[in-house]
């Protein structure tokens, strides 16, 4: 990467802090999430660069608001379409990405977690990267997090409709 391109990084990293005014942050996160998307390969480069510069700051930027986490999610789950190294990063801080397990009535945050559209986008490429990775980690977090995720998908409403389609 050229000394130029290093110093533009460096730059809009300094835009993701939590004290940036929230519309120059918004539109740092909206270039952030862009480049995410490239697909010759220099998303994982970028993300890896300058010791995980870009990860570290969208993992604190990530746990410090809550505003921002649907485009945050967005962006890891670019960055990880393509890019191995970038799942095995945002693995090993995968405590920082989802709530901890706290229900007392048995079902688990995770497993509801796992649910919603956004992050199930990332677990996905996540999972298609490091498949056994990410089933250790969740099992860690919750034992039972399959049994919670099935369990709610059958009791959804849409389900009904989706059996008597396809059934028949």
């Amino acid at each position: 990467m050229s000394d130029d391109n290093a110093t533009a990084l460096s730059e809009l990293i300094q835009f993701l802090a939590p004290t940036t005014r929230l519309d120059v942050r918004r539109n740092a996160l909206s270039l952030v999430a862009s480049l995410g998307s490239n697909i010759d390969g220099s998303a994982g480069e970028l993300f890896m660069q300058n010791d995980s510069a870009l990860g570290k700051a969208l993992l604190h930027l990530y746990t410090a608001t809550t505003s921002d986490r649907h485009i945050i999610l967005a962006a890891f789950t670019n960055f990880t379409a393509r890019s191995v190294e970038t799942s095995a990063y945002l693995l090993g801080n995968l405590s920082q990405l989802y709530p901890a397990s706290t229900s007392k009535e048995g079902s688990s945050l995770l497993s509801n977690y796992l649910l919603s559209i956004v992050p199930a986008k990332l677990f996905c490429n996540l999972s298609r990267h490091h498949p056994r990775r990410i089933d250790e980690e969740f099992k860690k977090a919750d034992a039972n997090y399959l049994d919670t995720v099935l369990s709610e998908s059958l009791h959804n409403p849409n389900h009904d409709k989706w059996t008597m389609i396809h059934v028949k």
